[in-house]
């Protein structure tokens, strides 16, 4: 076939990543037809165990600090900017080879996280999630015991000497959120 002189081939246009097609994306990846939970219910208990159960955890900002500023939690999931910039490669990763298109974020973005979209502070922690080697997702999708280390080592990436206490932390938060029946 003869190109027309003066046109081009027509360019594939990409279609922008959301929260479900990045959902479907990991339930093709780690999931099977037995899961006992979606994904989304451990994302939005790690939001408000993160978020510490506010109106609105987007907006949380971390309650100590530390004296660095780039390293201080921001956001539901209280990313500091080197964990941000890290989920957002990664949602990048994801993303471009299956031809999606993903929000432009510059360095202030990732430093202030906390003032990001829900949808985009979602996207953030699946990727973050979904492609840490810390993290089991099939684990997460099939055993709700699990979270609370899952959570420990495939986000949180704290302190050793902490891990104990962060993980009961969360483990508290999960009975505040889901009740002890669960």
């Amino acid at each position: 076939m003869r190109s027309i002189k003066g046109t081009q081939d027509p360019v594939k246009i990409k279609k922008p990543i959301t929260v479900e097609a990045l959902d479907e994306i990991l339930y093709k990846r780690h999931g099977s037809a037995n899961d006992k939970w979606g994904f989304d219910d451990f994302r939005d208990l790690t939001k408000n165990v993160e978020g510490g159960f506010t109106d609105n955890p987007y907006l949380t900002i971390q309650n100590n600090p530390p004296s660095n500023p780039l390293k201080v939690g921001r956001g539901a999931y209280q990313f500091d900017y080197e964990s941000a910039k890290t989920a957002y490669q990664r949602l990048y990763n994801i993303s471009n080879p299956l031809g999606y298109e993903i929000p432009r974020l510059t360095d202030y973005d990732l430093k202030n996280v906390d003032q990001l979209s829900p949808e985009i502070q979602d996207m953030l922690f699946t990727a973050h999630f979904m492609n840490d080697k810390g993290s089991k997702v099939t684990d997460v999708l099939n055993d709700e015991r699990t979270w609370s280390a899952n959570w420990a080592d495939g986000h949180w990436k704290g302190d050793a000497e902490l891990r104990p206490a962060k993980i009961n932390m969360f483990n508290e938060r999960y009975f505040q959120y889901y009740g002890p029946n669960q």
